[in-house]
């Protein structure tokens, strides 16, 4: 499993510094605007687009984990569920 989180975590390194993602033109796009604010604006921006895009990526992984380690749990929990089912169907048929 921490071999998963080392391929995620380079990838964003790769992400981070490759300059064919996109970040170096919004930033020459930001200062070709000459105002003051453009910069951190299109910083701002950027830093929202790269925390959704990394919820929509780690947050699946991360429920998959959850689920994994409940795997027990759950299991039981659905046993118990058709068990009960087939109890009330057994007893709602009389």
């Amino acid at each position: 499993m921490s071999a998963l989180w080392w391929a995620v975590i380079a990838s964003g390194l790769y992400h981070g510094v490759n300059p064919g993602m996109g970040w170096p033109l919004a930033v020459s796009a930001a200062l070709m605007e000459q105002r003051a604010l453009a910069l951190p604006r299109a910083l701002l921006l950027l830093a929202v687009g790269h925390l959704a895009a990394m919820l929509v990526i780690l947050l699946p992984f991360s429920a998959m984990i959850t689920l994994v380690s409940l795997e027990r749990e759950i299991r039981i929990g659905a046993a118990c569920l058709v068990i009960g089912m087939g109890l009330y169907l057994l007893i709602a048929d009389r």
